[in-house]
């Protein structure tokens, strides 16, 4: 049989027209076209199983880096987060730490005047012991000169 590049187009009585002319059709070339035509459905079937099964592969593909993809931005959000918080810690530690050494500058010149106070109080009660004491004394001193006369008038009574 001999072949060409147009198409042969099957006819009733086993002939088929062609560009060149017209040629006879073997019966088995009849035959697989109607196996051919048999098959169609069964081959669109199978073809619409293997796009479907491909499909849901890539559907599965997709998820999974969808979801690699979701994991990833949780962990940057994440770290994010974590960096903000950690910024947020450090700067209310250093406000913390600032109101702190004020507080701590405070109480040391608290006791810094604390102990001037002391001091002072300390010099005070000793001049006020001494200013006592030596009222004291001196009453006592007015009291011995006092007796001494009151002895000394009570003899020339006496005598």
């Amino acid at each position: 049989m001999m072949q060409s590049q147009s198409l042969l187009y099957p006819q009733s009585n086993n002939v088929v027209q062609e560009t060149a002319g017209w040629f006879p059709v073997e019966n088995n070339m009849l035959e697989r076209l109607t196996e051919a035509e048999a098959l169609q459905p069964l081959w669109e079937e199978t073809h619409f199983i293997i796009m479907k099964e491909a499909l849901e592969m890539e559907r599965q593909s997709l998820t999974s880096e969808r979801e690699t993809f979701q994991r990833e931005c949780a962990e940057e959000r994440n770290a994010f987060q974590l960096e903000k918080k950690r910024e947020r810690f450090n700067k209310e530690l250093g406000e913390q730490l600032m109101a702190f050494q004020a507080e701590n500058s405070a109480m040391s010149d608290d006791r810094k005047s604390f102990k001037i106070d002391k001091a002072e109080m300390a010099m005070m009660r000793k001049a006020y012991i001494r200013e006592k004491t030596g009222i004291q004394r001196s009453r006592v001193a007015i009291g011995e000169r006092e007796h001494e006369r009151e002895r000394k008038a009570s003899k020339k009574t006496h005598v």
